[in-house]
């Protein structure tokens, strides 16, 4: 319920700056590479910094250890394609990769039939997740997640003979390394390394 300052969107540890794909109708986190999530309302832990209203965080699992496996799913709105596996013989590190997109001919064809002829819209989405882990000596582990995401919305029309178009893009990136080692008893240490990006743009012309 509050303001988009308020509410924190988090994937691996680093900040997500809109979390909906067209215009909120598909969530930016694919379910295929989810691991968990953790959702707090109201009370919200210091270690996120304060937030007034709500936080989602999200964590990206690692690639199956065993055997290479792929997994696909098809939809009217979008498919998603995820690969996974061991990344050497010795099966101390692996690798996580997924990919959507949004199929754009299912709406453009529903908006043209009710829409006049003069005017088209056409609205895109992808967006793509990695995730890389590695077992280090002494019990140590590093982790690097990627994530890369990007809309694109475009409508033209015809007026008085001239034709008339707009172009609406926004996207987030985010990088997140983690390095995770044992000192002595229970205590152990956290080392995390985040980058994050949001672009957008507007264009219109004729």
């Amino acid at each position: 319920g509050g303001s988009p300052d308020q509410n924190l969107l988090l994937m691996d540890g680093a900040t997500v700056y809109n979390g909906g794909h067209l215009f909120g109708f598909l969530s930016v986190f694919n379910p295929a590479a989810v691991s968990s999530v953790d959702v707090y309302k109201g009370y919200v832990p210091g270690r996120y910094n304060g937030r007034a209203s709500s936080v989602i965080d999200v964590s990206i699992r690692e690639g199956a250890r065993d055997r290479h496996r792929k997994s696909a799913s098809f939809g009217l709105i979008n498919s998603n394609l995820l690969l996974e596996g061991p990344l050497n013989k010795a099966k101390t590190a692996s690798y996580l990769v997924s990919g959507r997109m949004a199929h754009t001919v299912v709406p453009t064809t529903i908006y043209s039939l009710i829409a006049p002829e003069d005017m088209r819209i056409l609205a895109g989405m992808y967006d793509f997740n990695a995730k890389f882990s590695w077992d280090l000596p002494k019990s140590a582990r590093l982790t690097l997640s990627f994530y890369a995401g990007d809309d694109l919305l475009r409508g033209s029309s015809t007026f008085d003979g001239t034709k008339e178009f707009v172009n609406i893009n926004y996207g987030n990136r985010t990088l997140t390394g983690r390095y995770f080692r044992p000192l002595s008893g229970k205590l152990s240490s956290v080392s995390t390394l985040i980058a994050n990006r949001y672009v957008s743009g507007l264009t219109a012309g004729s």
